[in-house]
């Protein structure tokens, strides 16, 4: 069929249903070009180069006769409804990060994190989150950076006034003699205040911030600073945890009251009507003293015992409700502090036991009982406090025994549209996780439609139970991947303007959210079952359109030579015979296949104009080299970029067996096995499909700890596999996986012992 014009033009609505093909026109690759970074990609031609305001600008001036209005970002096209196409005098970016709105401080990071991602892709390195470390991969697929979130500790500063800025905070600070770079400190802005995050290398700086800011005011204003832990930060699930808080509760004042009968019939039907009722805000106990066998004689009272009563029940608020008492004699009071007194003793009991931020109490609520809630600078001061004082008798309340436990708080920041999916599902699981482990589930939706993350939060006494419903709402969260036949579908089309354009077509029409992970190369739908699989469905009749289209890639006039003698051979064997042809007037490359077979060809072509100098020609051509591995003829060419060809297949199964073995960094065996040059990242990529360089780089990830058993181990928990580092700080911390608290203290000659801490660390440290 004959390319379709209005396709061309960014105006075709009939999409994969069109008759014509959809001949796409690549920007960037001619034979000498360097491919465009991310930032760079769906600009018009004629538009200058658009930076995102969250990245700093590197780019020249425009030229003066340029058009103001190209590097202005095209409001239709960010709603996927731009009908101009290539003439839009807008510009068309493929990403744009614009400043979140007051309370969005997980937008900025993921922002951040995403642009850092796209400038290590770009370098010849990659970052993975695994194992709860985030890991920096380099050439040969080995491990360059391995960091641990115990390797940082961050502190929260509330209450600050909203004119603060990072530098004010930055010499507030220095002024106390905590040494931050300024980079460590972000500024968010809630209301009238702001709220400081500050993340410092250095796994002792928490509590000496912690305590050198206690009670420290900041011109002249009281702030409030906590310790903050992050959760497992992996994918959309990331989470932050929390257990510095302190649930307190005590009993109230109470006494004892006997109401007199002059029957037996009188005060057994009274005891009746009495026990288990509500008297102002407490449930009384009502009993027959002597007990039904009692004997009748003359004269004798019949008295019942009423316990549970407030300490400021009166003798008249009992006459009005028991009427046909004789008398009624009430006993003392179990203590006469008043509910506000009280209070006050636990708050002082609490701030000399540790370094107290905050303690709410509200003495008005019904019950016997009175619930507070105190907030301490770190975990392990929470833990302090409640080992020191839990059962502890309080003297002015008659031995009143104190109860407290440590309250585990999970945080999940989730996508708006992810949470607008997910929101039934974690309806139907808020019971459940009450039900087993008394887990409360509360969900925060989005105040204003420029937020675009929602808030989802567990909180516990049981970390255990914690660590359940997290692991339900972690599966909820991580969605479904899209597959055919037990593959994953995915092609280089979807994390595209275009594509992502697609995949908002198709969520809104079957009501379900497809979400595009461009870094693992998959799917993941959010949503009723039924629906996702419709939509799996018209993704995989989409990929196999996508492997029937069309691509132009343009040639440069001087290198066409080559890419007919060399490039093109290459292309037929990696592709196919029939994938490309080359249209020598036009000086165009026509390749039929997926974008990923695409991005191959202009690989294959850039390789090509590289090698064509001669000290960069190998020495001999594919067909008549040697593969290394199996000492035969070339098969399926993979020429690494030192010059030596491997078959395809042999490639591959060599280095998934130096992988399978840990030997990393991955390196070329030819030359009688002194090439050694180790095989880039881009080739490794092109040699695996998406799972398998994801498994290559978990391999090398596995190597990189077991080649460290003194320095790095797994959590203990079954099934978890969180990384934990020793080091001679005996302080415990709280695993973001399993919830539990643990000490890892490195002991010379010997294997470090994870000591788990049972009940709210009745075991000490």
């Amino acid at each position: 069929m004959p390319p379709c014009k209005f396709f061309a033009q960014g105006k075709c609505t009939q999409g994969s249903r069109c008759r014509f093909d959809h001949v796409e026109l690549a920007i960037a690759p001619t034979l000498d070009c360097v491919p465009s970074t991310t930032w760079q990609k769906g600009l018009r031609a004629a538009a200058v180069e658009f930076i995102p305001s969250s990245l700093p600008s590197t780019a020249p001036p425009p030229p003066p006769n340029a058009d103001k209005r190209s590097q202005i970002p095209c409001s239709f096209f960010a709603r996927g409804s731009c009908r101009n196409g290539e003439s839009c005098p807008f510009a068309h970016p493929s990403a744009v990060t614009s400043k979140p709105e007051h309370g969005e401080g997980e937008a900025i990071d993921v922002v951040r994190l995403t642009a850092d991602m796209a400038r290590l892709e770009t370098e010849g390195s990659c970052m993975r989150t695994l194992n709860g470390a985030v890991v920096e991969f380099g050439p040969g697929g080995a491990v360059s950076s391995f960091s641990l979130p115990t390797d940082y500790s961050s502190i929260q500063i509330l209450d600050i006034p909203s004119t603060a800025t990072a530098v004010k905070i930055h010499d507030f600070l220095e002024s106390l003699g905590l040494e931050v770079p300024l980079s460590a400190i972000h500024v968010k802005g809630v209301g009238t205040s702001a709220v400081v995050d500050v993340k410092v290398k250095d796994p002792l700086f928490c509590e000496k911030a912690v305590r050198t800011l206690h009670s420290v005011p900041f011109e002249g204003q009281p702030i409030t600073v906590r310790s903050i832990q992050a959760g497992s930060a992996s994918g959309v699930s990331a989470n932050r945890l929390q257990a510095s808080t302190v649930r307190c509760s005590w009993y109230k004042a109470s006494r004892v009251a006997w109401a007199q009968y002059d029957t037996k019939h009188s005060a057994e039907r009274a005891a009746r009507a009495m026990n288990g009722r509500a008297f102002g805000d407490r449930i009384i106990q009502c009993k027959l003293q002597g007990g039904p066998q009692t004997r009748y004689r003359p004269g004798m009272i019949y008295s019942v015992s009423i316990g549970g009563l407030p300490g400021t029940a009166s003798e008249t608020a009992l006459h009005s409700v028991l009427e046909s008492a004789s008398k009624v004699v009430l006993g003392p009071s179990s203590w006469n502090l008043s509910e506000e007194s009280a209070a006050d003793y636990i708050k002082g009991l609490l701030s000399r036991a540790g370094a107290l931020q905050s303690f709410e109490c509200n003495t008005n609520l019904p019950g016997a009982r009175v619930k507070a809630t105190a907030s301490f600078g770190s975990s392990s001061e929470a833990r302090k406090v409640v080992r020191e004082l839990k059962e502890h008798k309080l003297g002015p309340m008659a031995q009143s025994p104190l109860h407290l436990c440590v309250m585990v708080s999970v945080k999940f920041s989730v996508l708006a549209d992810i949470y607008s999916a997910v929101l039934p599902d974690l309806e139907n699981i808020k019971p459940r996780i009450y039900d087993e482990g008394r887990v409360n589930l509360k969900d925060y939706a989005p105040s204003t439609s420029h937020q675009r993350f929602a808030t989802v939060r567990l909180v516990g006494e049981d970390p255990k139970s914690v660590a359940k419903a997290k692991s339900l709402v972690e599966d909820v969260l991580n969605g479904s991947v899209a597959i055919n036949d037990d593959k994953i579908i995915w092609d280089d089309f979807f994390p595209r303007p275009d594509g992502l354009r697609y995949l908002k077509e198709l969520s809104e029409r079957h009501k379900i959210f497809a979400y595009c992970n461009s870094r693992e190369r998959r799917i993941l739908l959010y949503g009723h079952e039924e629906s996702k699989k419709n939509l799996e469905q018209e993704l995989f009749d989409m990929v196999q359109l996508l492997s029937r289209r069309v691509h132009l890639i343009p040639l440069n006039a001087k290198d066409i030579r080559t890419a007919i003698r060399v490039a093109l051979p290459k292309i037929h064997s990696r592709l196919g015979k029939d994938s490309a042809t080359i249209d020598v007037p036009r000086r165009t490359l026509s390749l039929r296949g997926t974008a990923r077979d695409r991005n191959a060809a202009e690989k294959i072509l850039r390789d090509a104009s590289s090698n064509a100098a001669p000290q960069h020609a190998p020495t001999n051509s594919d067909d008549s080299a040697t593969c290394p591995v199996c000492f035969c003829s070339v098969e399926d060419s993979f020429r690494a970029r030192c010059g030596h060809a491997y078959c395809g297949s042999c490639f591959t199964n060599q280095v998934s067996s130096y992988a399978d073995s840990g030997k990393f960094p991955l390196s070329c065996v030819a030359s009688a096995d002194t090439c050694h040059a180790a095989f880039s990242l881009d080739e490794l990529r092109d040699a695996y499909d998406g799972p398998g360089f994801e498994a290559l780089l978990q391999a090398s990830c596995r190597a990189y700890i077991q080649r460290r058993p003194q320095e790095l181990r797994y959590c203990s928990t079954p099934d978890y596999e969180q990384i934990y580092r020793g080091s001679m700080d005996a302080s415990a911390f709280d695993c973001p996986v399993c919830l539990s608290s643990v000490s890892l203290p490195t002991v010379w000659g010997h294997y470090s012992e994870i000591i788990w801490l049972q009940s709210y660390g009745m075991r000490d440290v």
